[in-house]
């Protein structure tokens, strides 16, 4: 529940650092508190995403969509979000 509330707080922050969509995968079910597998973040006039967090046992990976490449893995949601730089 708590990755979940840090992703729906920095939501409100992506227009500050040239970020003006996210999209949550969704639970398994709509009642599920959970984050889902993954989130993906994009600049402002894109279609595809700029960068993608994923679930991972233990943490989060961040990797950028257009590559596939993973640039980093955190232990926390709060921790993952702050590595995305401004687009």
């Amino acid at each position: 529940m708590a990755d979940r509330i840090a992703a729906m707080e920095w939501h409100g922050e992506p227009r500050a650092v040239g970020y003006t969509r996210i999209a949550f995968d969704t639970s398994a079910s709509p009642d599920e508190p959970e984050l889902g597998d993954f989130m993906l973040i994009y600049a402002t006039d894109t279609k595809w995403a700029a960068w993608g967090i994923g679930c991972c046992d233990g943490g989060f990976i961040v990797w950028r969509p257009a590559t596939g490449a993973t640039t980093a893995w955190h232990g926390t949601m709060r921790s993952a979000l702050a590595s995305i730089p401004p687009a």
